[in-house]
């Protein structure tokens, strides 16, 4: 019986390298693969698979995708019968279209046997070193030098049920069979770029059952486990309704991208909540993406035309993301200033009480907190950019209205505002940087790792007169895992090792003056924040 046999992994991750082509191997000639392919989950919505899934299609075939993934939840519980109709709806596309199951392709008739017939046109499970998948479900789509992996999560006719030993093993060979492949005498049949897609995400790590970025499953797809050192260049998982690109884990360059936006009721931060669909370009060792969406939502109907977000999948760049020094007119004040190029200029909002006001004493406008409960954050769909786990400097300059006041300064993390309350208790959901000022008026530099454990690093020396102006700037290293901390222009006190890395943080935002939604806020000022990589 095919429902007997193991059903293939849990939650894969699409990923990415960043200064290396994806998967990462010597090869004798130069990567000059260029092709698109375009991500879309949860198209779910009715019996029939969504409802805008026409416009979807429509509008996907005007970028002209070599491919089109569907990480699972093609329809609503309907089981065969919503199969056979989405398979209809969507017959534009053709035998491009590969796809995993996910926990709501379920009801009468769904099988793997009526999968296989229906979609018969997806590749069988290779055999591998004597492992294999399951047929039509744990496959692989090699194309142009970019090797497409599915292996899934959930069984037609039965929901979640946990990732298999069997299927992980299989998965292990298809990246050792990329390197064999790039080690041989025919580079003209290299694999470039592996993009993995699957239904549930890894770093929701209790839905996923996956055990988030320290779980096997990722380190498999990541390189770091067994004797292979292919890792996939990006993860493509669906389940949760939202839009949600991340590089979860500070160890490799991977992404995970949640684009489960197809047809379900969005459910992630409110200003990521849109439909639309991923169309990523890769053009030799480059890989782009952009996530198109519908500004103005329907009120002219569904028109799936508008870039939302971009960003370079492959960006090794470091340097300043972001700059905020609240000069210029009323507007300016607020933006992002930084001349950098991989800054994406996102705008503060201002919360409760929280103002730009102008302080005689620095002849200058600050960022103002004037009653402990009013906080700032810079909150936009491509916010995902500042969420940096690796090495890190963050600098500002601020003042407390009392001599012993405490509070958060500055964070990023959470799940502030999703509409699914159990996205803040994922791994997704860490917080990746914060620095208080406690009570004993040192600076804390924390974040959290792993199922929302804290790593907590204080200064071991004091900033007396807090309510004076001072900049501060934190420095963490993570090649020596190291925090640094300077004060007014001198270290303060030790250099301090740290053990845990921060890891997770998509559905994160940056806040000004307070923790996550504004909880532990200060009552004082800021100015000149500046937020780099390194």
């Amino acid at each position: 019986m095919i429902m007997n046999k193991i059903f293939a992994f849990a939650s894969l991750t699409f990923f990415f390298l960043s200064s290396l082509p994806c998967c990462a191997q010597k090869s004798a000639v130069k990567s000059t693969n260029k092709i698109r392919f375009a991500v879309v989950g949860d198209t779910q919505g009715g019996e029939f698979g969504g409802k805008f899934l026409d416009e979807l299609v429509r509008d996907i075939q005007k970028h002209k995708p070599d491919y089109v993934l569907i990480p699972g939840d093609l329809v609503g519980d309907s089981g065969l019968k919503g199969w056979k109709a989405w398979k209809q709806k969507t017959a534009a596309l053709g035998n491009r279209r590969l796809m995993s199951p996910g926990n709501h392709d379920i009801g009468p008739g769904s099988t793997f046997e009526a999968w296989q017939s229906t979609f018969d046109w997806l590749p069988e499970s290779k055999k591998l070193n004597g492992k294999k998948g399951i047929d039509q479900v744990d496959y692989f789509v090699d194309y142009n030098g970019v090797r497409f992996v599915s292996i899934s999560t959930d069984r037609p006719g039965r929901r979640f049920s946990g990732s298999a030993p069997e299927a992980l093993d299989w998965l292990n060979e298809v990246f050792k069979d990329i390197q064999r492949r790039n080690n041989d005498d025919t580079p003209q049949n290299d694999i470039h770029h592996v993009f993995t897609f699957s239904h549930r995400p890894i770093t929701t790590q209790r839905e996923s059952r996956t055990g988030g970025t320290n779980g096997k499953w990722w380190k498999t797809m990541t390189g770091q486990i067994d004797d292979h050192s292919i890792a996939t260049c990006a993860f493509l998982p669906g389940h949760w309704h939202m839009y949600q690109p991340s590089r979860p884990d500070p160890k490799v360059p991977t992404m995970e991208i949640i684009v489960g936006t197809g047809g379900g009721g969005l459910e992630g931060a409110a200003h990521r909540n849109r439909h639309g669909f991923l169309v990523v370009d890769v053009v030799g060792k480059k890989v782009t993406a952009k996530f198109i969406g519908d500004k103005d939502h329907d009120k002219n109907g569904w028109n799936f035309v508008d870039v939302l977000d971009e960003f370079n999948v492959t960006d090794s760049r470091t340097g300043e993301l972001a700059y905020y020094d609240f000069q210029g007119n009323k507007q300016q004040r607020i933006k992002d200033k930084s001349k950098s190029k991989i800054s994406k200029h996102h705008p503060i909002h201002l919360h409760g009480k929280a103002s730009i006001e102008s302080n005689t004493a620095r002849n200058s406008n600050v960022l103002s907190f004037p009653d402990g409960k009013s906080y700032a954050d810079a909150k936009s769909i491509g916010d995902n950019n500042l969420a940096i786990l690796g090495n890190l400097s963050l600098e500002f300059d601020f003042r407390l209205d009392r001599g012993d006041g405490t509070g958060t300064l500055v964070c990023f993390g959470g799940a502030h505002q999703s509409r699914n309350r159990s996205l803040a208790q994922q791994e997704s959901a860490n917080c990746i940087y914060r620095v208080d000022i406690n009570r004993e008026k040192r600076v804390e530099v924390s974040w959290q790792y792993g199922d929302s454990q804290w790593q907590k690093i204080v200064s071991s020396k004091t900033i007396d007169s807090l309510d004076q102006w001072h900049h501060l700037k934190i420095v963490r290293n993570q090649s020596d895992k190291t925090v640094t901390i300077f004060a007014d222009g001198k270290q303060l006190g030790d250099r301090l090792k740290f053990k845990h890395a921060p890891t997770g943080g998509g559905s994160g935002s940056l806040y000004f003056g307070a923790f996550v939604g504004g909880k532990n806020a200060i009552q004082g000022s800021m100015d000149n924040v500046r937020i780099s990589k390194f």
